[in-house]
């Protein structure tokens, strides 16, 4: 008798268990649910700010869209886009250093043109009406000064940090360095990519429910 009640309550938690991931999948955290408006036009705003003084005006910034963004089974997913699949860095890991770093060659090497241009003027710049994508921020001109940013990766739009919405004007906030030709090479890390608001609960708690399973395999196992 008192086995079978210790299997009944067995059973009865993993029916818990089982209920609590459905209601949290179905009415839990909202940012999981969040669609981006992949046809809607993006903008991005730059903010030079240099150690000293000014930026030069007339500055080329050079946005190259390495990858576009579509669903896929209702997951944000990113695809490299003409040569650019060539690359060897998988396209979720082109905002890590070594990603960077490999787009930027590659781009000088087969002298592949940019896709949209930003001149700066008052320590700043923008471009507007862009579509949706992965892109590389890349200056092209090499100002007198020796001030330069480091390339770097941006997607559009952008998850926001909570998670609850897709942002479609981005700001973005360069800080700019006087570099010698020997280090011009240099790049900094970028984004991780996609960023798809895919959260880490499910796995916890589904890892949960198998050990309480596992537990009462056991204990039919012990009482047969």
């Amino acid at each position: 008798m008192k086995n079978k009640s210790v299997l009944l309550c067995l059973i009865f938690l993993t029916c818990f268990l089982f209920m609590t991931v459905f209601h949290l999948r179905t009415f839990g955290d909202t940012s999981n649910k969040v669609t981006p408006y992949l046809d809607t036009p993006c903008s991005i705003f730059f903010e030079l700010v240099p150690p000293d003084g000014d930026f030069p005006d007339g500055v080329e910034i050079y946005l190259y869209n390495i990858a576009d963004f579509r669903m896929t089974d209702g997951k944000l997913t990113a695809r490299y886009t003409g040569k650019y699949a060539q690359l060897s860095v998988p396209v979720e890991n082109i905002g890590d250093e070594t990603g960077i770093k490999e787009a930027v060659n590659f781009i000088k090497q087969n002298r592949l043109v940019q896709d949209y241009t930003a001149l700066t003027s008052g320590n700043k710049a923008e471009v507007t009406n862009l579509k949706s994508g992965v892109y590389l921020i890349i200056q092209q001109s090499e100002p007198v000064t020796g001030l330069r940013f480091t390339p770097f990766i941006v997607n559009l739009p952008m998850l926001s940090s909570d998670e609850s919405k897709y942002i479609y004007s981005i700001n973005s906030k360069l800080k700019i360095t006087v570099v010698t030709e020997k280090d011009a090479a240099t790049v900094v890390t970028g984004e991780k990519l996609p960023q798809t608001g895919q959260l880490w609960w499910p796995v916890i708690l589904l890892s949960a429910v198998g050990i309480v399973l596992i537990t009462i395999a056991c204990v039919i196992r012990i009482m047969i």
